[in-house]
């Protein structure tokens, strides 16, 4: 056990992280009980991106130690990584209850409610048909963290949308063909396809809508591709 907690600290310190949650996965089986080897296992698995197993393992620590102020933090940043800023917000309020002045979680609390206070000022001028203020408030909220994609990404879907309201065609289908570049999803596809039917390019819209026709099984979605498919033949 305590060669292989030697091993992954030194992983860790190399950079080597998933090597390190493995090696601390191993030095658990010699033990009942480890929080502190499962809790340094999830920042290893964090810092490899895999958020769901941080997530999982963090909870585990948190039904034993529900004080674990560590912990929150932790499953909170990884909330946060994933888009569920909700859920991130509820567990870094959660440590503040035990420790007001705990530094991470007074940091993330602030980090995502930032965003959210700048997503929601773009969404506000969105409906107000402002959209041009609307791009800006949306482009303020991406700026706080580019790296933060799960949250660029469906901001950056309203932003083409206002381009698309302002006719700013070739802008929209430029944005909306980096977002599929960067992630092709079916949302992602659905918003350049509507940009192509704002643009008049009809043809490359039925293109792009059978692409996204043939990802999606049998359902709601499958119908509604199908749907936008036959509004951009028409």
């Amino acid at each position: 056990c305590e060669q292989e907690i030697a091993q992954a600290s030194q992983a860790m310190a190399a950079g080597q992280f998933g090597v390190a949650a493995s090696l601390f996965q191993k030095a658990m089986r010699h033990v009942e009980q480890a929080p502190d080897l499962m809790f340094s296992k999830a920042m290893a698995l964090f810092e490899t991106g895999d958020y769901y197993g941080t997530i999982s393992d963090t909870g585990q620590i948190l039904k034993q130690h529900p004080k674990h102020l560590e912990a929150y933090r932790l499953r909170g940043q990884a909330y946060t990584r994933l888009g569920e800023h909700d859920l991130a917000i509820k567990h870094f309020r959660e440590a503040l209850k035990f420790d007001p002045e705990h530094k991470g979680c007074k940091d993330g609390h602030k980090f995502v409610k930032s965003l959210e206070k700048k997503r929601k000022k773009g969404e506000e001028a969105f409906e107000a048909g402002n959209y041009e203020e609307a791009i800006k408030k949306f482009w303020e909220a991406i700026n706080v963290d580019p790296s933060h994609r799960a949250f660029a990404r469906p901001v950056t879907v309203k932003i083409i949308q206002a381009h698309s309201k302002l006719g700013q065609h070739e802008k929209a289908q430029e944005e909306a063909e980096n977002l599929v570049e960067d992630q092709e999803s079916l949302e992602h596809l659905w918003a350049l396809g509507d940009v192509l039917t704002a643009a008049e390019k009809y043809e490359e819209a039925v293109r792009v809508f059978q692409q996204a026709a043939e990802d999606v099984p049998e359902g709601e979605d499958k119908q509604k591709a199908h749907h936008k498919i036959q509004e951009a033949q028409v």
